[in-house]
This record gives structure tokens, sequence and C-alpha cells, in this order.
């Protein structure tokens, strides 16, 4: 089982690196969602979970969430939206930031100006288009190891958009998953 205790010194010291190449934005936010969202995975898959484990949840990505999950893990829509956008073709993954756009992901857009973004899905992981409509629950793809990632996990955020391309991660509330701040504040 993959413990966020394994996680490489080498890998954290990768943050300061995401911070100075302007990877993410100065921006943090400590608000919850506007909508309520269900897990994006089967909870009895989730090897371990973290809001600090990886070197790109900082700035404007720091209210982010890592599932550890088994590769070809099902991947479902936290709420009903439309796919904006889609990167579907890498086989790709290492440890360095040299790998930050290598991941596959995919981002729906929900009301009150919030989307999520689910990314690290397998080469051709990903099972629905930009444009389509998707229902909350629905399949969109499967886990895998793409990006910048050393171990198979689903990174998971929602986003609140405050302008065109100005966005700031908030903490996501889901209806089957209520403590998941409570519980990871406790280990």
């Amino acid at each position: 089982m993959y413990s966020s205790k394994n996680v490489s010194k080498f890998f954290m010291s990768q943050k300061s690196k995401v911070i100075s190449a302007g990877l993410v934005t100065p921006k943090t936010s400590d608000k919850y969602s506007k909508m309520i969202y269900l897990l994006p995975i089967p909870k009895d898959k989730i090897t371990e979970f973290g809001f600090d484990i990886s070197p790109a949840h900082a700035g404007n990505l720091i209210n982010s969430i890592d599932f550890y999950v088994p590769k070809n893990t099902p991947v479902y829509a936290a709420a009903s939206g439309t796919v904006i956008e889609v990167m579907n073709n890498s086989r790709s993954k290492g440890n360095t930031i040299d790998y930050w756009d290598k991941g596959n992901f995919l981002e729906i857009m929900h009301k009150d100006n919030e989307s999520t973004c689910y990314e690290h899905f397998r080469y051709r992981g990903i099972k629905v288009k930009v444009g389509q409509k998707v229902k909350m629950g629905e399949l969109v793809g499967f886990s895998g190891e793409t990006g910048f990632t050393e171990n198979p996990h689903l990174h998971f955020q929602v986003n609140q958009y405050l302008g065109k391309d100005d966005f700031v991660t908030v903490k996501a509330c889901f209806s089957n998953f209520k403590d998941v701040y409570k519980i990871h504040h406790k280990q």
C-alpha cells in the first residue's frame, strides 16, 4: 500500500520549483465549495488521500486532493455539468516539473462558476469529450499515472473562477465523504 511517508525528499523539493516557475499563482482560498459533490471514485478503492502530499498543491492549487487508488480505478463525474477541457493522449510520467503538463486530465464546468478537475488518467483513459454534458455519477474515465507524479492516484480539485483564466481551488464538500477534512487533519 502506498503511504505519504514514502514520498521522496526529491519530489517534495520540487515544491519551490513549482512556485518559482510560476506554475501556480499566489492566490489561495480557505472557502468551501458552493456545491455538494459526489466522491469521484469508489471509497473502498482509496488506499490513502491527502492535501499536502504533492508539491503541486501550492498557491491557487492548495486545496487540491490526491486520492491514491490502483491504476484503472473508475472515475465518476462529481457533479452534472459540461466537459470543457480534455487531454487524453499522454503516456509520460515523472517526478520533476518537466512533467507538469503531461498528465491526462479532464475539466467539467458546473453552475456558480465552479468546475472540477481530475488528473493523472491512464493513456486514453478518459471516456468523455469536450462539449459533452455529463450527469453526476456518470463514468468519465479510468485512473492512471501520467504527468507530474510518482504514484498512481487521482488528483481532484474544485476551481472557483474569479475571471476568465483566473481561479483558486476551494475545499470540496462531498455528500458521501463529509468528514474528509476532519479525517485528514486527525492523522
